[in-house]
């Protein structure tokens, strides 16, 4: 008897995939179509570019001028160095050790 439900079991099971298996070759087909259509369109936007900087050189190029400018002006602003201010120009001096200790007294 005990024989008969093991082997009725292992039937079963040789049957049915674990549902584990099933979810990953779903996701591997899945992926698989997303990638190529991500390739078609990325193919297709590349195509359009090239077309365009083609029929309109001049423009393409005053695009990417200006934008390199805007970007480089940005960038440059927001990494320049700040100036020192009274107060570390101050602590830089001698006598600024001495307002510090000062300072913090009173802080």
């Amino acid at each position: 008897m005990e024989n008969n439900i093991q082997q009725n079991k292992d039937k079963t099971n040789s049957l049915q995939q674990p549902p584990i298996k099933d979810a990953i070759e779903n996701v591997k087909a899945f992926s698989s179509r997303v990638a190529s259509q991500a390739k078609e369109q990325v193919a297709n936007v590349t195509e359009m570019t090239e077309d365009t900087v083609r029929k309109y050189p001049i423009a393409a190029v005053g695009i990417a001028l200006g934008s390199g400018l805007l970007l480089g002006g940005v960038l440059g602003a927001l990494l320049k160095p700040s100036r020192p201010t009274l107060w570390d120009k101050i602590v830089d001096l001698k006598i600024g050790e001495y307002f510090g200790k000062m300072a913090k007294k009173f802080t």
